[in-house]
């Protein structure tokens, strides 16, 4: 079973309305976090902040299975976390984890931390990919 997918920022993946609409990388990065982060999700459970429903809903449904095979670009992705009602970027994370080609930008690989954290989640037999595309 085959499985490539492009991996990118949340500013490119995410379709939660209010963040999604967000001009600057590192905003979306701080809305998301502000709504998925653990300390807040806990506090979510007496209704006093809000949390992202499509990354709930990943959570509690979407690792029960790895994507279905298949290539998906960043519109795939999206499209399929639009359809489950998932958060793509969280998707895409876990399913890294299944992937047999992952196709993220260079910039990623310069960075330290994001190395670091995406190297630990790649299957033991896959194949990177580096794209130079500044939109990545």
């Amino acid at each position: 079973l085959f499985r490539s997918l492009a991996l990118s920022s949340r500013k490119n993946l995410c379709v939660h309305p209010e963040v999604s609409a967000l001009r600057f990388g590192k905003e979306v990065d701080g809305k998301c976090h502000s709504l998925t982060a653990s300390y807040i999700r806990a506090r979510h459970q007496d209704g006093s902040v809000e949390t992202c429903h499509f990354y709930e809903e990943f959570d509690a449904q979407g690792r029960e299975l790895p994507i279905p095979p298949g290539v998906y670009n960043l519109d795939d992705l999206k499209a399929y976390g639009r359809r489950k009602g998932w958060c793509p970027y969280f998707l895409a994370r876990y399913s890294i984890l299944h992937a047999n080609i992952v196709v993220y930008s260079y910039h990623y690989l310069l960075d330290p931390k994001i190395a670091e954290l995406v190297s630990k989640e790649l299957a033991k037999k896959c194949v990177v990919v580096f794209d130079g595309d500044r939109k990545s």
